[in-house]
């Protein structure tokens, strides 16, 4: 004989707060070229802020003759710009649920 009973509810108390400015010199590579000399571009940088891991994800198109001397474009020039922000550390996971709950939620 075996019985089993499961109830499901969470709630919690508490807030995150993130404000800030994402400026970052980030290095790209040139995924490929269009029919038009366009480049696609990707590119990743991670830092590491009060023990969180912190990933700017850039990709976008843009044109050769944007870029500088220096090799350099500004963001203002990247059509089609996709930015990513990611952090892990305390903080991210505290919004997560535990693993028991993750499990019984997924068996009922």
């Amino acid at each position: 004989f075996f019985d089993f009973s499961y109830s499901d509810s969470e709630s919690a108390d508490g807030q995150t707060q993130r404000s800030g400015t994402l400026e970052a010199d980030i290095t790209t590579k040139i995924i490929e070229i269009d029919e038009n000399g366009n480049l696609e571009i990707e590119g990743r940088k991670q830092v590491k802020i009060n023990g969180e891991t912190q990933t700017i994800i850039l990709s976008g198109v843009i044109r050769a003759e944007d870029v500088n001397f220096e090799n350099e474009i500004s963001s203002k020039r990247v059509a089609s710009a996709n930015v990513e922000y990611e952090g892990e550390g305390p903080i991210g996971d505290k919004q997560e649920s535990g693993l028991l709950t993750k499990l019984f939620n997924f068996i009922f």
